[in-house]
């Protein structure tokens, strides 16, 4: 893999080291595609946070540090006559120190790169000076490398320095480091003891701000996946799960891939970008893997984490039985009984396997109008009762399947004839009058809820009392119509319709077509709207090559208008 790179940014805070303190700030940079921003002091979020540079002092009876605060935002100029400095997060020469610096003994601010990476750039804004000629300004990398920090005071002067608050930062590039540091080292032009000053400090270094680029080839690593994704059975829709792993710089996203391509990624995690080491590692992150997009039957799924690196990492793949396809119609529906009788037998064939979760069980309804009888039956066979009014009753048998998919709209359709018994003589007790005829009842109001596209809402039996009654009226047909079905460039299958302005409720839209040798459909039910109803249903992209494409819509019925559907071709 190529050299995947992160910055480590400090911007606009000043930080003093004694006798040269070399602190650092933080101000962030807009952010830019491979690079980590590390924010310190009152740039960091929440403020206050600098752990990005560390102090290292040879001499801490000569140098000082005397406050580990964060400076105000903005400081600039403390009371230090000789050289700007702010007050908190700052170091310098103790003034009168009883500690004397040695040759070679040095101060200064590092910044260590984490395990796993090394420093290949460094843009700094600083402020090196000094007013004795015993101290050598530096920065430096841990291979040795010079940076030609360094300045002589001029004859007949006595201060010489380099940078300042506001100036443009220094670029060095092409490093390949552990660390980098500035600081400043007594021992220069072969003085083997150096003064600390005694009002004025002798030498000083400030970090105003700084960005370092780490390079980084570390993958991730210990990625597994757990949660109900990795559980036994059949899976639809958005099945939860969990992602583990580690790394250098922790985990930013966590991925699913299924069958080697990718399904999707986590928004970025939560990381601190005011430190070296940005993020955390992920430990059982929750994160759903989506179905709906895959092809039914067993998948290879494998979990994914990726690092501020972007480098990546995956799990060893485990297999998932997926299924979000409701199964097709039963075929050669035969409706036996009807007649005098209000019993009905069903019974069917059991079409092709879908690929998908088995066949497990069948529901059925029996309607004319708006009145309705329903119930649940076995694989190819179900019995029960019509309601006790006369007419023609249309029967839906429609399958489920072990992932509980079930879609009405993939209903086969057959009738049956049931007579009411005719009106009865006289009561007892009473005198006069036949037996009373119990009223048709009405279909339930219309809440205007959608129903969940592919899952039927539930119907309760209507139960009558027995007696005589009279037949419901028919109603005429609701005539539906189609004038749009197209499938758009984005996947979405717009349909779009006319029906008797009589007929209220909804529709049902049901989409069907052949992939790869295989049936598939997806339905969604939408409300009428003065004779007019609009339908979307999203196509997954692997259907999208499907052979004979075709969507149908059903209208059921109700007291004002009869029953219809209507079939036709889709244009793609």
């Amino acid at each position: 893999m190529s050299d995947l790179t992160i910055a480590v940014r400090t911007w606009r805070a000043a930080v003093t080291l004694a006798i040269v303190a070399l602190m650092a700030h933080a101000v962030p940079p807009a952010a830019v595609a491979g690079t980590v921003q590390v924010n310190s002091c009152d740039e960091a979020p929440g403020g206050g946070v600098d752990s990005a540079w560390q102090l290292v002092n040879d001499v801490p009876g000569g140098y000082e540090a005397p406050a580990a605060v964060c400076p105000p935002t903005g400081a600039d100029v403390g009371g230090d006559l000789a050289h700007s400095q702010i007050v908190g997060r700052s170091a310098w020469t103790v003034l009168n120190a009883t500690a004397i610096p040695q040759a070679g003994q040095q101060a200064e601010m590092r910044f260590t790169a984490p395990s796993g990476t090394t420093i290949s750039t460094v843009s700094i804004k600083r402020d090196l000076g000094k007013q004795n000629d015993g101290y050598r300004l530096y920065g430096k990398t841990s291979d040795g490398t010079t940076l030609d920090e360094t300045c002589a005071i001029p004859s007949g002067q006595f201060v010489c320095a380099l940078g300042g608050y506001g100036t443009p930062a220094a670029t060095f590039s092409g490093l390949n480091a552990a660390w980098v540091a500035w600081g400043f080292a007594c021992g220069d032009l072969g003085f083997q003891q150096c003064t600390t000053g005694s009002t004025l400090h002798q030498a000083w270094v400030h970090i105003y701000g700084s960005t370092v680029t780490l390079v980084d080839n570390q993958v991730p690593t210990s990625v597994s996946a757990g949660g109900a994704v990795t559980a036994g059975g059949w899976k639809g829709g958005s099945v939860g799960g969990a992602i583990s792993g580690t790394d250098n710089l922790g985990v930013r996203n966590v991925r699913w891939y299924a069958d080697g391509a990718l399904v999707s990624t986590s928004a970025d995690r939560a990381c601190d970008y005011s430190v070296t080491v940005p993020c955390s590692n992920a430990v059982g992150q929750a994160y759903a893997l989506d179905t709906t997009g895959l092809a039914d039957g067993t998948r290879s799924i494998r979990a994914a984490v990726v690092d501020p690196a972007g480098n990546e990492a995956k799990s060893a793949p485990f297999d998932v039985d997926v299924d979000n396809t409701a199964p097709t119609a039963p075929e050669n529906l035969q409706v036996g009984g009807g007649g005098a009788a209000q019993a009905i037998s069903m019974t069917w064939d059991l079409p092709a396997a879908d690929g998908g979760a088995p066949y497990v069980s069948s529901r059925w309804r029996a309607c004319n109008g708006g009145t309705c009888s329903s119930g649940t039956g076995g694989l190819t066979s179900a019995s029960g009762t019509v309601p006790g009014f006369s007419g023609t009753y249309a029967v839906d048998v429609w399958l489920v399947d072990q992932a509980g998919n079930q879609d009405i709209a993939s209903a086969a359709r057959g009738s049956v004839s049931y007579t009411a018994p005719a009106p009865g003589g006289g009561g007892s007790g009473g005198g006069g009058g036949g037996g009373a005829q119990p009223a048709k009842p009405e279909p339930p109001a219309d809440t205007g809820t959608a129903d969940p596209v592919a899952v039927p809402a539930p119907i309760v039996p209507i139960v009558v009392a027995p007696g005589p009654v009279t037949p419901p009226a028919r109603a005429p047909s609701a005539n539906v119509r189609v004038t749009t079905a197209t499938v758009a460039k984005s996947g979405r299958l717009l349909v779009r319709g006319t029906i008797a302005r009589a007929a209220t409720g909804r529709v049902s839209v049901t989409y069907r077509a052949t992939v790869d040798g295989r049936a598939r459909s997806r339905s969604t039910r939408v409300r009428i709207t003065r004779g007019r109803y609009a339908a979307t249903i999203t196509i997954p992209r692997t259907w999208r090559s499907a052979r004979n494409p075709r969507v149908t819509v059903r209208y059921a019925g109700s007291n004002s208008a009869g029953a219809t559907s209507r079939t036709l071709a889709v244009r793609t």
